[in-house]
């Protein structure tokens, strides 16, 4: 076998070259080895290794480079085959990076300061903690890239901290809220921390708030909008309840001037003798109700009777006999939505079932008040579908937390529950 200092010049420069990168490798190894804190019987080995391979290449530089002033340099010729020496050194290296990978292997599983700091610049969170002496110990990135954003250098002291914030108060969205210029939001907070050993420290926080404030304007719009629309719905609510009063007056009023142009042609028809006594008395008492209740309308508020006595009036002027069973309650607002919804039944009778009778019944059940409106005219020829009056009742029922039941077979009947108050109730 060719011996090392029998080789040619390349053949030996190529091997010294490798066994230099060899010898770095082992370097590096020993490195990794002392700082990851191995066993001692790896770092004693790694170091060994490291020494003979040094060895090695010193000898070996004798017989690879021959001194200048040397007259007859013979070297130290050592007896190392080239193709050993190949296999040895490929053997260190190889085993040296294969070791240097599973150190690094294992320090990715270890938790070291480096690590540490790592994972903290990795946070989606600007962070920073302080001794209790106000000086910072530990702060991520983000955290630094802030710090030089709104005071222009990384902090090193709480009270830089402080300073930084109360000097950026128009930066300040809300008490916590605070407005980046890139057009990001943060929120800042602090705690304080104590470890097992008594030691404290003070961490300081800025959350990015970004979306969360996105999504509040947003709500904040959308809730603008829907007092909007309310506001809206509430006029046209009150726009419709108004055409409903107002289309029950005309009917009313169209009634009575029917009635009154019916009692006038019976006198007149009384006079030209073409009707009999009897006629003519019912029909001068249908007029006789109009005009009563034309008068009734005409005077003020306080020479009006009870809203019970307007019931049965304007019952007669539509030629409806009203029967109640039962009482009116004593709870004003009760009372008016009874009413409400007996007036618009009585309307409903007169104009879709032609009917000559109206029953309402009131009742106390323990879910509170409860009226019941039926009539003996003609059953509804489908579903009824609530609009005007009555859907006014149904408004004005929930308004009190109430409910209202309509039903359409096989007989028309209206029902209303109105809660009562606990000192009705007892």
């Amino acid at each position: 076998m060719t011996l090392f200092y029998e080789c040619s010049y390349p053949m030996r420069f190529s091997y010294m070259l490798f066994l230099m990168v060899t010898i770095l490798m082992l370097v590096v190894l020993l490195w990794k080895l002392i700082l990851g804190r191995h066993s001692k019987g790896g770092i004693i080995a790694g170091a060994a290794v490291l020494i003979l391979t040094i060895g090695l290449y010193s000898v070996l530089l004798d017989d690879h480079i021959v001194p200048q002033d040397a007259v007859n340099w013979q070297g130290h010729k050592a007896p190392l085959p080239m193709a050993v020496l190949w296999l040895i050194t490929a053997g260190i290296f190889l085993i040296s990076v294969y070791a240097i990978l599973l150190c690094r292997e294992r320090e990715k599983r270890m938790v070291t300061e480096s690590s540490i700091k790592e994972a903290m610049d990795e946070i989606p969170m600007r962070l920073c903690y302080f001794r209790q002496n106000g000086v910072s110990m530990l702060l991520n990135r983000r955290m630094a890239e802030i710090s030089e954003i709104i005071c222009g250098k990384v902090l090193m002291t709480y009270d830089e901290l402080s300073d930084m914030l109360n000097g950026r108060s128009d930066w300040k969205e809300a008490e916590d809220i605070y407005r980046l210029p890139d057009g990001s939001f943060c929120r800042y907070a602090e705690e304080k921390i104590a470890t097992a050993d008594g030691e404290r420290f003070r961490a300081a926080y800025f959350y990015d708030v970004t979306e969360l404030v996105r999504r509040k304007k947003e709500l904040e719009t959308q809730n603008e909008e829907l007092r909007r629309m309310s506001a809206q719905n509430r006029r046209l609510r009150e726009n419709v309840g108004q055409l409903a009063k107002e289309e029950e007056i005309l009917f009313f009023k169209t009634k009575w001037h029917d009635t009154m142009g019916e009692g006038l042609t019976a006198i007149r028809r009384r006079l030209l003798s073409s009707l009999t006594e009897k006629e003519t008395d019912d029909a001068l008492r249908s007029w006789s109700n109009a005009v009563s209740v034309i008068q009734r309308d005409n005077d003020s508020s306080n020479q009006r009777r009870d809203a019970a006595g307007d019931l049965f009036r304007d019952a007669g002027a539509l030629n409806i006999t009203l029967h109640i069973s039962g009482v009116l309650p004593a709870k004003k607002e009760t009372e008016q939505v009874f009413i409400l919804a007996i007036r618009n039944c009585l309307l409903n009778a007169a104009m879709h079932a032609d009917a000559t009778e109206l029953y309402a019944d009131i009742t106390e059940a323990e879910e509170g008040d409860v009226l019941s409106v039926t009539n003996n005219g003609k059953p509804p020829a489908g579903e009824i579908i609530p609009r005007g009056g009555l859907i006014n009742v149904m408004v004005y029922a929930e308004r009190m937390g109430g409910r209202t039941e309509i039903k359409s077979i096989p007989c028309f009947e209206l029902t209303v529950t109105l809660p009562r108050k606990e000192a009705d109730k007892r």
